[in-house]
């Protein structure tokens, strides 16, 4: 799986460019990173990447197996984490993993069970989403996106609403599950970066 931009840009106004003409090439097996204070156009640039905005100008382009993958399509690739993605909160956890599954499947064979207990909600499964703590389901939107069957991972903001120890269990969870995958992580802590390969400055 690879990832190509060429001149890639987005403005929301004519004057003023969020970014500008950025070149890069994301490859599998290979984790990067989006740096930049807020405001800077991370999110904005992790939305184009994963298909949910348009560049104002530029191209990106997704390749597997060197055959080109059209847009509409990008999306059975993908798997994200964002704090503009939310999750349905009207269904109990048993019930919104349940509707998750029609749309990916779990990486390595896991089942339900299994996943409940890694992201220790097992207790929480009858439990409406609406009710959980925001450090719940930011561990909820993490597990699913991490440990879904995905070629391609962004996680955006991964840290937001996770104490010392949720952070633990988020770094040892991405660095358990993501070896052959494309991961793009964009964040303002240093942290977040530890093992990318390559960072693109906004």
């Amino acid at each position: 799986m690879k990832i190509v931009a060429q001149a890639l840009s987005k403005r929301f106004t004519l004057r003023e460019w969020v970014f500008k003409d950025l070149n890069f090439e994301f490859n599998q097996g290979c984790k990067y990173g989006i740096s930049g204070p807020n405001g800077s156009g991370k999110s904005t640039l992790m939305s184009i990447l994963s298909g949910i905005n348009l560049p104002s100008k530029g191209s990106l382009q997704y390749y597997n197996d060197k055959l080109l993958i059209e847009p509409m399509q990008w999306y059975k690739f993908i798997s994200i984490a964002t704090p503009y993605s939310d999750i349905i909160d009207y269904l109990t956890l048993d019930e919104l993993i349940d509707f998750y599954l029609q749309f990916k499947s779990f990486q390595k064979k896991l089942n339900k069970e299994d996943f409940l207990q890694i992201v220790y909600l097992k207790e929480q499964r009858n439990k409406f989403i609406k009710h959980f703590s925001s450090g719940m389901k930011q561990r909820l939107k993490l597990g699913l996106a991490i440990l879904s069957d995905s070629d391609v991972l962004f996680l955006d903001e991964p840290g937001t609403n996770l104490d010392d120890q949720a952070l633990d269990w988020y770094y040892d969870l991405l660095n358990k599950n993501t070896v052959d995958k494309l991961v793009v992580v964009a964040s303002n802590e240093k942290r977040d970066f530890i093992s990318c390969n390559d960072i693109i400055e906004l």
